[in-house]
Parts: C-alpha cells; sequence; structure tokens
C-alpha cells in the first residue's frame, strides 16, 4: 500500500508540473508570436534605413566631421571591443542562456590568450574588453572577473522603442567619445524552430549595404534639404537606432522561442511519465487483487477442510438408488 500511495503522490505531481507547462507554453507561443510579428515588420524598415545610408555612405569623407565619426570612429579610439550580450529574461528556455554565456565566454578567453601570448603589443584582441549585459538572466547569472562590466539594460520581454533607444544612445555615446575600437552584439542567432546559433555581429564601426546603387554618388542625384550634414547626421541616428532595435526584436523573440520548445518537450514527457506511472499503479492494483482472491479462495478451502462439514458422497449415492 505504501507503494501505491507513493505512485499517487507521483501522479499528482506530475499532473501539476503538465498543468504548469502548458500554461507557460500558452504564454511563450503568445508572446513569441507577437515578438515575431513586430520584428518582421520592423526588420523591412530597418533593411530600408541601412540601403538608404549606405547609398549616402559612398559619397562621405572625413569633412563630414561628426556623421563621419558616428559611423567610422575617430582616429585616436580605444583600441579595445566593447560586447553587448543579449540573453534573455528568464530561464526555463532550455540551453539558449546557458549557450549564450558559454559563448561569450570562450570569446573572453580568446582575447585573454591574445595578451598573454604578446603583453606588449596593444591590438584590438589584446586589450580587456567592455561588457555590456542585456536581460535580467544575463544580469544576475553573468559574472566574470576577466571582463570589464561596465552596465546594464534589463528589457521587458518585448523590448519596447523607448527601451531600445536608451542602450543605442549609449553604445553611440561610448563610440563618439573614442571609448572603443568596435561594438559588437552577441546573441542566439535563429537557425530554425529548435536550434539556435551563439554568434557575434559588428554593430559598429558601419558596413555598408553591397548595393550596386551605393557606389554612385549621391551628389549627382540628391538634393539636401534643409542641409546635407543635418540629413546624413538624421540618417545615420535613425539607422543605428533602427539596427539596435532590430537586433533587440530578433533577440528576444528568440528567448520566447525556446521557452516554447523547452516547454513543449516538458509537456509530452510529462505525458509519458502520466502514462509509465499509471500503467505501474494499474500492475500493482491488479497483482493486489489477484493476491486477496488467491488468499480468499485458500482460507475457503482449509475452512471446509477443517470443519468435518464436508458431504458425504457415498451417502447421497445410496440415497439416490
Amino acid at each position: 500500500m505504501s507503494s501505491l500511495r507513493s505512485l499517487k503522490g507521483r501522479i499528482k505531481s506530475v499532473k501539476n508540473t503538465e498543468k504548469l507547462t502548458n500554461a507557460m507554453k500558452t504564454v511563450a507561443t503568445s508572446k513569441y508570436n507577437a515578438a515575431q510579428t513586430k520584428h518582421q515588420s520592423f526588420e523591412e524598415y530597418y533593411r530600408g534605413c541601412k540601403r538608404l545610408l549606405s547609398r549616402l555612405f559612398s559619397g562621405m569623407t572625413r569633412e563630414d566631421g561628426r556623421t563621419w565619426e558616428i559611423l567610422c570612429g575617430r582616429k585616436d579610439r580605444h583600441s579595445r571591443v566593447c560586447y553587448v550580450l543579449l540573453t534573455g529574461n528568464a530561464g526555463l528556455c532550455g540551453s539558449y542562456n546557458s549557450d549564450l554565456v558559454r559563448y561569450m565566454s570562450s570569446l573572453l578567453d580568446k582575447i585573454e590568450n591574445n595578451k598573454q601570448t604578446d603583453n606588449t603589443k596593444k591590438t584590438e584582441n589584446g586589450e580587456t574588453p567592455l561588457v555590456i549585459v542585456c536581460g535580467h538572466w544575463g544580469i544576475t547569472r553573468f559574472k566574470d572577473d576577466r571582463a570589464s562590466l561596465i552596465t546594464d539594460f534589463e528589457f521587458g520581454d518585448i523590448p519596447s522603442p523607448e527601451e531600445s533607444n536608451k542602450l543605442a544612445l549609449y553604445l553611440i555615446g561610448l563610440w563618439e567619445k573614442g571609448e572603443v575600437n568596435s561594438i559588437s552584439f552577441v546573441y542566439q542567432k535563429y537557425v530554425n524552430a529548435l536550434t539556435h546559433s551563439p554568434t557575434v555581429e559588428t554593430f559598429l564601426p558601419f558596413a555598408p549595404v553591397n548595393d550596386q546603387n551605393a557606389k554612385d554618388k549621391y551628389d549627382e542625384y540628391i538634393i539636401f534639404e534643409p542641409a546635407r550634414e543635418q540629413i546624413l547626421a538624421k540618417a545615420a541616428d535613425l539607422c543605428l537606432k533602427a539596427g539596435v532595435y532590430e537586433k533587440l526584436l530578433l533577440a528576444f523573440a528568440g528567448a520566447q522561442n525556446a521557452t516554447l520548445t523547452a516547454m513543449r518537450s516538458a509537456g509530452d514527457n510529462s505525458k509519458q511519465m502520466l502514462e509509465l506511472l499509471e500503467l505501474q499503479m494499474n500492475r500493482i492494483r491488479q497483482a493486489s487483487v489477484t493476491t486477496e482472491v488467491i488468499e480468499v479462495s485458500g482460507a475457503n478451502a482449509q475452512s471446509f477442510g477443517d470443519s468435518g462439514d464436508r458431504p458425504d458422497v457415498n451417502k447421497n449415492n445410496k440415497h439416490k438408488r
């Protein structure tokens, strides 16, 4: 009975877990659909901004001042790199966050090894990097004394443009002051519904789109109003802010997709475990009933043998004759 009682307790626990995973799967599905829809609609706008800026960039020089520095950086900028790590806000998403932190650690290991190989050479890969962590899970879990963790940013499950602009302005400020040599995003790149690949992608300096139209000098086709400098600065500002927002939407949509996949898998595992536990419980019940039947039958047979009330077959046969 104790075994049967423990099985009932386990079945109850698994059923509660199944209800929880189904609820989380429903929430993750809703959030993933919302984030994916927003990313798909915004991605086309970002591509348009980047194509426009690439065309304008083809005719820019250092004489364009601040706009050139925003896109290409200052001559006297520092040689260290800056990584922006984009993790999810919560766990329960499989290995999504842990794989990302492991990949980030490998990047830092590589830089550390380069520093130990040549201490006298100040190169881009030889400086201690700056790290900016985005996402509640990464902020609470990412601890690495080899990196200079300068700040962190928290976002909602679906980042808003206002939240994104705060990060964008901070990154542009670092870049304009010349405190870093490059800024890169480290995030999980979406491959398919079941697979994400940790990747690092350069945000600054600006890499123009390979477009045939961008190779033409824009001065022959475009008239700037009110002024060329203002238009270039505004286009650069819009494109960089859009780039940050696009990366945040992509990363957080991936986190919701990972949560959805993990909860779907947990729900399927709960169903399989319930089937096994119920089968085991039915076998124990059947064995218990069979044992009781055998015991009752044996007791009845023994009682007939001990009481002496067993009928006399020969006597009954005489009466019949």
